[in-house]
């Protein structure tokens, strides 16, 4: 591409960067919830984004990694799964030694809460972090994260 825009790679790379960070907010309470219930082992928790070369680092910090327990990223897959394509949820599924009906998954965009919810798996639209505790309240997701609900506010 960056023979096509006769720039050099790293200038390209840097331009890409720049457009999506200007276009996003890292969700800091997110991951903070997300680090305090995978240091208490109680839930396993997996990571399905679907990012190319350019956009994962931005869009998903490796700084935050050693939060899943699975990490299903599409530019890293060997077969390049994407959702909704219902494979990628069986890998993360088989990886995290789990069952659909066990999972909660949770998307920003419809079209992969459908396919969630086609395969059996308990699947939400991410709106806000607020919402989210809502819904975890209403899966019944164990009572034992009750006290880390506050990251979400």
């Amino acid at each position: 591409m960056s023979n096509l825009l006769l720039c050099k790679p790293q200038e390209l790379v840097k331009c890409v960067h720049n457009i999506y960070s200007e276009g996003s907010v890292e969700n800091v309470s997110l991951y903070d919830f997300l680090e305090a219930i995978s240091k208490s082992k109680l839930l396993k928790i997996g990571l399905l984004s679907t990012q190319f070369p350019l956009s994962k680092d931005m869009l998903v910090p490796k700084k935050y990694y050693d939060n899943f327990d699975s990490l299903g990223i599409s530019c890293d897959s060997e077969i390049h799964l994407k959702k909704p394509e219902g494979a990628v949820f069986a890998k993360i599924i088989k990886e995290l030694d789990t069952k659909p009906e066990n999972v909660i998954f949770v998307d920003d965009q419809q079209k992969c809460v459908d396919a969630g919810n086609q395969l059996g798996i308990n699947s939400v639209q991410f709106i806000n972090n607020k919402q989210l505790a809502k819904d975890l309240v209403r899966f019944k997701v164990p009572g034992e994260i009750g006290p880390f609900l506050h990251f979400l506010d």
